[in-house]
């Protein structure tokens, strides 16, 4: 049986911040309408599917009216890497990505110094079929209905997995949407050098077209409990974070 939980709504207020290991300047991102869902519902038996492509199960969980992957893309992708080039932190954290391999492209198609329009609506990319890479709009919308519907805590504290020991040295983690995000961290190109564990970044599709940057930077959503912050930001092309698919 389904489980529906009826969230007060509250109100929100929206920025973008650029993130990367350059720190270009601010990126401003429009926001998407709001949501007149305030139904959060985790779906039977988890949501689960298995990925066609190697078998990987994944859950899902729908987050007002949008449905994501409960988990992170682990699909062996060649280039994409383990947290730490640890192979067996690809099993709890799935794999990490440059935004050309999450996006389904090339460095010679999308990466640094090509514009890579991408068409807009459903994007499969390296996500499984029937699911899409997310872009800005979406990040934004999951960070709008989380705020008008977590009672007043942080927008981290409500999205990071509390089966993540790490988180507890920062936050105390509540997982109240059962986005349960986990300490995959990233690594920045071309020093391969990791990010510690008190964050963790997901692709957007979105490249980053601001001022003059040769379309060196795409669009990440940053979860960072050290600071409880949670935003919109940019990234090198060249880094590896997580990917999380949503379904259209």
């Amino acid at each position: 049986m389904k489980k529906l939980l009826l969230l007060p709504l509250l109100t929100l207020a929206f920025w973008a911040c650029s993130d990367n290991e350059s720190n270009p300047s601010k990126t401003e991102v429009p926001e998407p309408p709001s949501s007149s869902s305030v139904v959060t519902e985790v779906l039977d038996s988890c949501g689960g599917f298995v990925d066609a492509r190697d078998g990987q199960f994944y859950c899902s969980v729908k987050i007002g009216e949008q449905t994501w992957m409960a988990k992170n893309l682990a699909y062996a992708l060649p280039g994409s890497i383990c947290r730490n080039d640890d192979p067996a932190n690809c099993e709890k954290y799935g794999r990490l990505y440059s935004w050309t391999q999450a996006i389904g492209k090339t460095d010679v198609e999308c990466g640094v110094g090509k514009n890579c329009a991408l068409t807009e609506g459903q994007f499969q990319g390296a996500c499984p079929e029937g699911w899409a890479l997310p872009d800005t709009s979406d990040w934004k919308q999951l960070m709008r209905f989380v705020r008008e519907n977590n009672e007043g805590e942080s927008l981290a504290a409500s999205l990071l997995s509390t089966e993540e020991p790490e988180w507890a040295k920062y936050v105390t983690a509540t997982d109240r949407f059962g986005f349960a995000a986990l300490a995959s961290a990233g690594s920045y190109s071309p020093t391969n050098a990791f990010t510690g564990d008190d964050r963790t970044y997901f692709w957007s599709r979105t490249q980053d077209t601001f001022g003059d940057d040769d379309y060196k930077y795409a669009h990440m959503f940053l979860v960072q409990p050290l600071d409880e912050v949670v935003r919109v930001g940019s990234a090198g092309k060249g880094a590896q974070y997580s990917v999380r698919c949503i379904k259209y």
